[in-house]
């Protein structure tokens, strides 16, 4: 993962509570400080961001994440924040997160899992690989939008990233931890849905920053 920024995990973890729980969340909790909702239906992404503990994730796979997620960043990672994420074809064809940006221009991470089966046309992640190097940040920097140069929005460049990407494609339960201050976006969907779960994470000293300002009504 170090030198790719993306790496997904060798197994499939079994999604059917987790899909449960995430839609129950959604449909009977209120705007609170433990749930925000937003939609953006141009992109026709709909998200739920709750706090961790509303849910249970095995203890097994938990462990593993939060292992792996630490050894990447070089100190203790938490899950700030959940993201459940349904996202539909839209008129907007933008695609989940609204098209090809980085999180920020320091070390991120968040882990992807897909709680139904995604494939080319249900808009999967796709992730330029070493976009998270400092080479990259400093090269690409320009070709930013000049109000935001971490969003990207020029035509020739979106076809230059997007044919460099990899594609996140998998069956329910497959699981991709990344940096995400690489290039990367939820391609807009051509089919069907994609639902996702993003775990938000942070090194343990930012976790509750982090979750104030994700949850904040």
């Amino acid at each position: 993962m170090t030198e790719k920024g993306m790496f997904q995990l060798p197994i499939t973890m079994d999604t059917g509570e987790l899909l449960a729980q995430c839609e129950d969340i959604q449909q009977s909790l209120s705007e609170s400080k433990f749930v925000r909702q937003w939609k953006q239906a141009d992109a026709g992404d709909q998200r739920t961001f709750f706090d961790p503990n509303l849910i249970t994730v095995s203890d097994e796979i938990s462990q593993m994440l939060d292992f792996l997620c630490s050894l990447y960043m070089g100190k203790e990672s938490k899950i700030a924040v959940n993201m459940y994420n349904r996202v539909e074809v839209a008129s907007g064809h933008i695609g989940s997160g609204g098209g090809w940006h980085r999180d920020s221009f320091k070390k991120q991470i968040k882990v992807f899992i897909y709680l139904n089966d995604v494939d080319e046309r249900n808009g999967p992640l796709a992730y330029v690989e070493c976009s998270h190097k400092i080479f990259d940040k400093i090269q690409n920097y320009l070709k930013g939008d000049r109000t935001k140069r971490s969003r990207f929005s020029k035509g020739s460049d979106l076809e230059i990233f997007e044919k460099n990407a990899t594609k996140f494609t998998g069956k329910a339960g497959s699981i991709l931890i990344a940096d995400t201050s690489g290039r990367h976006a939820g391609l807009p969907v051509l089919g069907g849905a994609r639902v996702a779960l993003t775990q938000y994470r942070y090194a343990s000293a930012q976790v509750d920053q982090m979750k104030r300002r994700f949850l904040r009504p």
